[in-house]
């Protein structure tokens, strides 16, 4: 029995973040980047970022397909970290810990409402697993030249930052 590292993983700045934080860890045999396509509108484009990228890092994607994300509101699937999270313990019982792109510290300062610190500390007691948010009060900054840095060039990161 392997206690891997589940990174949850959309190619984006933090979880590419996440992902070299867990490889630093676990090592990339033990690392595991997780995709979950809920049907987002720009599903493809983020996908083929998040396998560029955990190739480039020596680490084997793992796609998991969901379709029981809240419908977009405002264009924000709230709730979604909930159901990627109990997806990831489902798929990796064994899982030592699982990583989790959020910045947000408390629930005030997150609009998706599930995607904070305060948030998943209370989930990892619920479901006893170690859910980790290394980005947490990290500038975005920060989190960029760390990734840039470790050989990730900016033009692969998927963000949809700045989009309507």
């Amino acid at each position: 029995m392997d206690r891997r590292a589940v990174v949850l993983f959309s190619g984006g700045w933090e979880s590419t973040y996440c992902l070299l934080q867990a490889i630093a860890e676990f090592g990339t045999d033990l690392t595991t980047p997780v995709y979950m396509g809920y049907k987002q509108p720009f599903e493809h484009d983020e996908y083929d970022a998040a396998c560029h990228i955990a190739s480039q890092l020596n680490t084997q994607i793992y796609k998991i397909g969901v379709n029981t994300v809240p419908a977009a509101e405002d264009g924000i699937f709230r709730g979604r970290n909930t159901t990627f999270l109990l997806r990831a313990v489902t798929a990796f019982p064994n899982a030592k810990a699982i990583y989790l792109g959020s910045r947000a510290p408390l629930r005030i300062f997150d609009k998706y409402g599930d995607s904070n610190r305060q948030y998943a500390k209370t989930l990892s007691k619920a479901l006893q697993v170690d859910i980790r948010t290394p980005c947490t009060m990290l500038p975005k900054g920060y989190i960029k030249s760390i990734v840039t840095n470790a050989g990730v060039p900016s033009s692969w990161i998927y963000s949809t930052e700045g989009m309507p």
